[in-house]
């Protein structure tokens, strides 16, 4: 069984960026995982994760939480520029937007097999 801190290793995404996904969908971070990996292989993905954390960082102004504003300030500046230093993002996967690939009927992921995912969806992960 994957733990939660695999799943989140999984998803090519740093777990303040998780966190905001989940945050924004108001989502368990097993799930903002899931979606994460979802979306950052996706041509627009990418897009949409800091459309996301530019959300969550509005939310907190309006919030009056100058201090959560200024964290997921930080979170976006290093999604932007780890987007900008590798444009497949942790391109464990390939490129992104590519296909995962398939060995043996299992999907292979950052060089780990889950003979739970499916090559068409996400990697499904229970918190253990």
């Amino acid at each position: 069984m994957l733990s939660l801190e695999d799943c989140i290793a999984l998803s090519d995404l740093l777990p303040d960026e998780v966190d905001a996904i989940a945050v924004h969908e108001h989502l368990t971070e097993i799930v903002a995982a899931e979606l994460g990996w979802y979306l950052v292989h996706r041509s627009d993905g990418r897009q949409a994760i800091r459309a996301i954390i530019r959300d969550d960082i509005e939310t907190a102004r309006v919030r009056g939480d100058s201090r959560r504003a200024g964290e997921l300030k930080l979170v976006l500046r290093h999604f932007v520029e780890r987007c900008r230093v590798n444009p497949a993002l942790c391109g464990r996967l390939g490129r992104a937007g590519g296909k995962p690939r398939i060995g043996g009927g299992l999907l292979i992921v950052g060089g780990r097999t889950c003979p739970m995912a499916k090559a068409d969806r996400p990697i499904i992960c229970d918190k253990g």
